[in-house]
């Protein structure tokens, strides 16, 4: 299964982060099933085009918080339980944190914002 993970070096989070965060709402979106296999450490990392140990640290993060796992020899894998609704309410949040700071950037109002979404889910 292919992440698509976009990094944004201008934002101020961590790389570690952002790659976490693409993980566990790509987990809250139920795109990862527990039989997908995530990326290998240099794989990732070599799609990014950053240091390895970038990868091992967000992979670290995400096991220690019970999200993911690693069978040596075999790969990482997430974790069969769902995300619960307060994480993916967390991911929406940063979601549209980062939409309404760039809808500032580039001076569109947050009201515009919203009729554009509503539009376009119709």
């Amino acid at each position: 299964m292919a992440l698509d993970i976009t990094l944004n070096y201008d934002s101020g989070v961590p790389v570690y982060r952002q790659i976490y965060e693409a993980i566990l709402a790509a987990l809250a979106a139920n795109q990862l099933g527990p039989e997908d296999q995530l990326p290998t450490i240099h794989g990732l990392a070599a799609e990014l085009d950053i240091n390895p140990n970038t990868v091992i640290r967000a992979y670290r993060e995400l096991e220690r918080a019970g999200h993911i796992r690693s069978e040596r020899g075999r790969g990482t894998f997430p974790l069969a339980k769902k995300v619960p609704q307060d994480r993916r309410e967390g991911a929406f949040r940063r979601v549209l944190a980062v939409a309404l700071q760039e809808c500032k950037r580039q001076k569109l109002s947050a009201s515009d914002f919203i009729r554009f979404i509503q539009k376009e889910l119709v």
